[in-house]
């Protein structure tokens, strides 16, 4: 899963409260790309390749286009900035959406992140629940 920056929010923001978010884990709570477990708790991101950018602490690469930075990064830990985002996603899966779950997560205060118009993606998250949350009726 790779996370694309926003023209218009280029910069890593820092949380100045704990920001809800929804990850998308198999039912096995396994990650959706990754295959690592989560577990309740702190999680930390765990791969770091090459840091372009020293005070985010994981990979970014920004590219100026039309007067606006943009890029991606495909590391730390990808979340959703909705639930209802979280559940289009799975439906996006086709027919895998069945092995899939969506559970609440949040990112810590004080934590750097950066957001875009549907997506998180932070060196850290805390889980409280590994429950799965349900559709809400459109």
């Amino acid at each position: 899963m790779c996370f694309y920056i926003d023209g218009n929010q280029p910069n890593p923001k820092v949380a100045d409260r704990d920001i809800p978010c929804y990850k998308i884990v198999s039912q096995d709570n396994l990650s959706r790309v990754r295959d690592e477990p989560y577990k309740i708790g702190l999680m930390r991101a765990k791969k770091v390749i090459k840091i372009l950018d020293i005070k985010f602490k994981f990979p970014v690469l920004k590219i100026k286009k039309d007067n606006k930075w943009e890029g991606e990064i495909n590391y730390g830990l990808h979340s959703y900035t909705s639930k209802a985002r979280a559940f289009k996603s799975i439906g996006e899966l086709g027919e895998y959406n069945f092995k899939h779950k969506v559970i609440e997560c949040l990112i810590p205060k004080g934590t750097r992140y950066y957001e875009n118009t549907s997506e998180f993606v932070s060196p850290k998250l805390r889980i409280n629940s590994l429950e799965a949350l349900t559709r809400d009726e459109d």
